[in-house]
């Protein structure tokens, strides 16, 4: 069990409701393998419990064949939920959560990605709601390093401590 799963609910990414409604859809088979794999464009990746939920989508444990355990985020594919799929054509960005792979699955945008230790709200909230000067700046550098790697190529509308991955 990883920090993150200890600290949030754990329900399945994969619901009874939902792979009874889609289980004979053409669209399931052909990214399900079965209830907890699907396969995306460079990997077919195992789907654990959802610990978290943001304003964007949902985020669950994942883990391929021979790697460690990642994320899959799941976006559902509403109006301007493809803007998601613009961090998969920024590699090497400072500071930027590559997206190790990505895909579709039913009606959701698929984006596998490195776990992260934690947020910085969680950081903040465990170490009763202060960070040293040091440690607020060092977290401010890294920030401004990374929106200024992105240029003009992707305008980040959801930045938030919760966003700020340590």
């Amino acid at each position: 069990c990883s920090k993150w799963g200890e600290r949030f609910h754990r329900e399945p990414c994969f619901d009874r409701h939902h792979q009874a409604k889609h289980s004979g859809s053409a669209t399931a088979r052909s990214y399900v393998e079965s209830p907890s794999t699907i396969r995306l464009e460079q990997s077919t990746w195992t789907i654990g419990a959802q610990f978290a939920r943001g304003s964007f989508g949902r985020i669950c444990e994942a883990w391929g064949a021979d790697g460690p355990v990642v994320v899959a985020k799941f976006i559902p594919k509403e109006s301007g939920a493809a803007r998601e799929l613009l961090f998969a054509t920024l590699p090497g960005a400072r500071n930027v959560l590559p997206i190790l792979d990505k895909g579709e699955w039913d009606n959701e945008y698929v984006l596998i990605m490195p776990r992260a230790d934690m947020s910085v709200r969680e950081h903040l909230q465990a170490s009763g709601g202060r960070l040293s000067v040091e440690a607020a700046s060092s977290v401010m550098e890294d920030v401004a390093e990374a929106l200024a790697s992105l240029g003009a190529s992707v305008v980040h509308r959801d930045l938030k401590p919760e966003n700020v991955l340590l």
